[in-house]
């Protein structure tokens, strides 16, 4: 298969506090001999000297890859999907301050290419072409000013995804209610730098399997599309680095240290079926444990 892609982009300012970006995609693939046009507008305000208001609009096209194709869940045509995006925003900052930026997104996606079983379980990967799907969230961002000793970034996100098929609309993989990051760092002198990121986040959704019982015969069955979620997550990651000017460039090392308290996050929820008992039961799969990783960085 060959993808090839077009882009022209005109970037007008008629006024000093205002820009205005026009732009055009054209993409063709082979695989499916189509092609597609998508077109982007974006403003972008300056009511004050450190206030921005920002709007875009924009078509992207994605075209099924060759493995999508062969996945295929019961031979149905996989075409491209289409997203249209609709985004405003906000970037405020003060002098000497912080700066705070604000963004609500919303998302319609026409047929869309998703898994009919979550791949956070340890299931054959089906793959189907859904009627449309939406998403849509709102991002909140805080920092410090720079130049401070301390460097703080607070981040927060909430996003629902669905998608929808014969008239049910079931959740996306990528369905996350809420999202918060907070990372802090601080320059320790003569070369050293500690920092460190606080993730906490809901599960994620997956399609989990029920039991099955039929006589002497048992199994399990899948359950609603995506209608269980995983345990929600968090991690507190560290980093220590050294950097240090040479003649040639400079060197930098570095410690990370991932998941420091050694928090069992769950990647997958399974059934299983005990023979001698005969009794069903679940099995819960973590992701990675505590791991020191060492890095070494040379710039010349």
């Amino acid at each position: 298969t060959t993808t090839t892609g077009y882009f022209l982009e005109d970037l007008w300012r008629p006024a000093g506090r205002l820009a205005l970006r026009l732009g055009a995609r054209m993409d063709r693939f082979s695989g499916t001999g189509g092609s597609a046009l998508s077109p982007r507008l974006g403003l972008e305000l300056h009511p004050g000297d450190h206030l921005v208001l920002r709007a875009s609009a924009g078509r992207f096209v994605q075209f099924p890859r060759p493995q999508q194709s062969f996945l295929a869940a019961g031979g149905e045509a996989l075409t491209r999907q289409r997203a249209d995006h609709f985004i405003i925003g906000l970037e405020q900052s003060w002098e000497h301050g912080p700066r705070i930026l604000i963004e609500a997104y919303r998302k319609d996606v026409t047929d869309p290419i998703a898994e009919l079983i979550n791949l956070y379980s340890d299931l054959p990967e089906v793959l189907a072409r859904f009627d449309r799907g939406r998403i849509s969230g709102l991002d909140l961002s805080l920092e410090n000013a720079a130049g401070k000793a301390w460097r703080i970034r607070l981040d927060a996100s909430t996003m629902v995804a669905r998608q929808e098929k014969e008239g049910h609309w079931f959740a996306s993989n990528t369905d996350q209610r809420y999202s918060l990051s907070l990372n802090a760092g601080h320059d320790l002198g003569r070369g050293w730098d500690l920092s460190g990121t606080l993730r906490y986040a809901s599960g994620l959704p997956y399609t989990a399997e029920e039991p099955w019982v039929s006589g002497a015969q048992v199994g399990a069955i899948l359950g609603e599309l995506n209608g269980a979620r995983l345990p929600s997550y968090s991690r507190l990651d560290l980093r220590f680095t050294r950097s240090v000017p040479v003649s040639w460039g400079r060197l930098r090392v570095a410690i990370d240290l991932l998941n420091v308290t050694n928090r069992r996050n769950v990647r997958s929820i399974e059934l299983a079926y005990d023979e001698n008992v005969q009794t069903f039961y679940r099995i819960s799969r973590a992701q990675s444990p505590f791991l020191p990783v060492f890095s070494l960085t040379t710039e010349f």
